[in-house]
């Protein structure tokens, strides 16, 4: 077999208008179908929830198009899920979960990728928090009987609300009540969402930032209930930076495996010591959670945003993430990412940078599942000028798969496609 990469060689402008207060948040918000085929959904500078999309691989993106009808002008995050990430053979929809700042809930959208149409939003329920841009954030996926699941947390209030038939109606949601416990353990705090491989649950994560741990829960889709009645924390003493600490956590889902991937910063509660690690965790229904090696522990400079993705072919893991290289100092961030092909035991040096401006930075998004032919990438936004407030995506993977063996001889011409190649022979 032999593998073709694709190196990344440059960053390509997908919008000049993000919101100016948006930090970065942990949802996924980008979507590849193909190695041609993507979708990047973000917050502009008008407070709306839009999208952008690409048939060349990110090298051009589309006018935005509005996503959240109802929101239109106090919109506050948005995160999204495929189909083809829970792995149930279904690709057809990309699911949207937004919340917003004037009557602090959260809604449901969907986008039809076979007619290129979007759903007319709706709530999906009304709670009692009080949502601002930056601090609070929503988490959206699908589990393998169909269910959609929706989460949001606020330190007034945190839900997780779900939809088995006709999600575009607004009535046939509902709670899934004590997802952060009984006494519910309410906060600003960063959540995910994620199918359990071989069931019909799905995992609710959490980053409790005023404990400083990592917690979660399960809901049973045969027992219509959480595991527990209060959450668990399967990581302690993880210090994090209260103004970015959505960009700080990212996660991954492999739907082969039934894995499921937490990446974060830690000990980032300052910019002062360069004590700064990254850390990656991993559940699987038959172990558990278990801590995978350090992709960095005690960096040069400062960790000011962390992504982490899976290849679901070859279960290659990439972790991406913001390094200043002076810890003090935000306008010396660049974008970097390291890899491990063996589950996480060891990781690769640090690659070059990925974007071409030494600068603040905000991450908006990783992608989170990846397929060998498929594009991956990083999205991130500028903080000062020239380019303040300009969305960036950069390629980071292709990975063509040749299934047979190939001689090479004069007059033989392999077409590849355009940039650097790395060609891996097995």
């Amino acid at each position: 077999m032999i593998h073709l990469h694709a190196a990344n060689a440059a960053e390509f402008l997908v919008n000049n208008t993000v919101h100016t207060t948006d930090y970065g948040s942990p949802g996924a918000k980008q979507v590849w179908t193909s190695s041609t085929d993507g979708y990047v959904f973000y917050h502009n500078s008008t407070a709306n929830i839009v999208m952008a999309s690409t048939t060349d691989g990110g090298v051009t993106w589309s006018a935005e198009r509005q996503v959240d009808s109802v929101n239109t002008l106090d919109a506050a995050d948005v995160a999204v899920w495929w189909d083809g990430w829970t792995g149930d053979g279904t690709t057809q929809y990309i699911h949207i979960a937004t919340i917003d700042t004037g009557v602090d809930d959260t809604y449901y959208t969907r986008l039809d990728l076979t007619t290129g149409a979007f759903s007319t939003t709706v709530l999906a329920t009304t709670q009692v928090a009080s949502i601002t841009v930056g601090t609070n954030y929503t988490a959206i996926t699908k589990a393998e009987n169909g269910v959609i699941y929706m989460a949001a947390a606020d330190i007034s209030d945190s839900w997780v609300v779900s939809c088995s038939t006709t999600c575009t109606t607004a009535g046939n949601w509902s709670e899934r009540t004590s997802a952060f416990g009984t006494t519910p353990d309410f906060g600003d705090d960063p959540p995910f969402l994620a199918p359990i491989g071989g069931t019909n649950n799905i995992m609710l994560v959490y980053w409790d930032t005023s404990a400083d741990t990592l917690d979660y829960n399960v809901y049973s889709a045969t027992s219509s209930s959480w595991w527990f009645t209060a959450t668990k924390n399967f990581a302690t003493g993880i210090e994090d930076n209260t103004l970015v600490e959505g960009q700080l956590i990212g996660f991954a889902y492999d739907s082969v495996r039934g894995d499921i991937y937490i990446a974060s910063g830690d000990d980032t509660n300052d910019y002062v010591t360069q004590d700064h690690d990254i850390i990656v965790w991993k559940y699987n229904i038959a172990t558990g959670w278990v801590q995978l090696s350090n992709p960095a522990t005690n960096v040069s400079g400062g960790i000011a945003g962390v992504k982490i993705g899976v290849n679901i072919d070859t279960g290659y893991l990439y972790v991406a993430y913001i390094r200043r290289t002076t810890i003090g100092t935000a306008t010396t961030a660049n974008i970097y990412y390291v890899t491990s092909t063996d589950g996480g035991l060891s990781w690769s040096g640090e690659s070059a940078a990925l974007n071409t401006t030494v600068d603040s930075l905000f991450f908006f998004d990783a992608t989170q599942q990846i397929k060998s032919s498929y594009r991956f990438g990083v999205t991130w936004k500028y903080i000062t000028a020239p380019n303040d407030d300009d969305l960036y995506f950069a390629p980071i993977s292709i990975w063509y798969k040749v299934n047979r063996r190939i001689h090479l001889f004069e007059g033989f011409t392999l077409k590849l496609p355009s940039g650097r190649m790395i060609v891996n022979q097995e």
